[in-house]
């Protein structure tokens, strides 16, 4: 292991294509380098409460083991991702994970609190907080909850101005 902090580094991304990209009718191949690479679309909702998978923003997330390796994603992420020719803004970041809680499914396999691993002391500057729910199930008792998330989540984004 090149990580010799012991703790994982990650990129973020967020682009914007000239026109809306439905996630059902494009897939996007993972990229090549991180432990863990997370790509979709911003959260867009629609009429029906829940999210439509089509915007013309898109953001990924990179969970790193080297620290050389996110570096160079940042650097030259257009070698990673060749589809961001294709945008008309982009946005890249390298950060340093100081908390990380609860239980995740990124990997195809749920993970109890380790998905990332932290650095042991805040370094500062500024902060990205990343939020992830998986809904697996969207049988009707379910439906409500996710429900209630989506618009939470949405009201967030517009409290912030990021929509």
């Amino acid at each position: 292991m090149t990580n010799t902090e012991r703790h994982d580094w990650i990129t973020f991304h967020r682009l914007q294509f000239p026109e809306p990209v439905s996630s059902i009718e494009r897939v996007f191949p993972p990229v090549v380098g991180p432990d863990c690479w997370l790509f979709g679309p911003h959260y867009d909702i629609g009429s029906d409460g829940m999210l439509t998978g089509v915007s013309a923003i898109w953001g990924g997330v990179g969970i790193w083991h080297s620290r050389e390796a996110a570096e160079a994603m940042v650097a030259a992420p257009g070698d990673a991702m060749p589809w961001l020719a294709e945008t008309v803004a982009a946005w890249h970041c390298f950060s340093v994970p100081v908390s990380h809680r609860g239980d995740v499914n990124w990997r195809g396999h749920l993970q109890h609190g380790d998905a990332v691993r932290a650095a042991p002391v805040d370094p500062g500057g500024p902060l990205i907080v990343l939020t992830s729910a998986g809904f697996v199930s969207r049988d009707a008792e379910v439906l409500p909850r996710i429900k209630r998330f989506v618009a939470g989540v949405g009201e967030v984004l517009d409290a912030f101005g990021a929509e």
